[in-house]
């Protein structure tokens, strides 16, 4: 009994100090978030905001206004084998047309 204590001890601790130190290595090269005062972000030119990834309409709205957009999608549903669902094999599928996931079964 005093051996299985032991053990069970032995292996919290184990995890415990893994745990522990996957936590600490994960967040020890994290850089320290830069201020950045409104002056200076003022006199910052677009490029750098460029280089972030986000993209920059602002000439776009300055010159033509504000617009709506229309982003649609397209989707085809490709047909898969019928399944029985009621033992059979009937073909039947095994739920209603009107249920809301109708369309992955089929």
């Amino acid at each position: 009994m005093q051996a299985k204590i032991l053990t069970r001890s032995a292996v919290a601790a184990a995890v415990v100090i893994a745990l522990s130190a996957g936590y600490v290595a994960g967040h020890r090269d994290v850089p320290a978030p830069q201020v950045i005062s409104p002056a200076a972000a003022a006199m910052m030119p677009a490029e750098a905001a460029a280089k972030t990834g986000i993209p920059d309409f602002s000439g776009l709205v300055e010159t033509y206004g504000p617009a709506v957009v229309n982003i649609s999608a397209k989707h085809v549903v490709k047909q898969t084998a019928m399944r029985g669902g009621n033992g059979n094999n009937s073909g039947q599928l095994p739920i209603d047309p009107s249920d809301p996931f109708y369309q992955f079964y089929r």
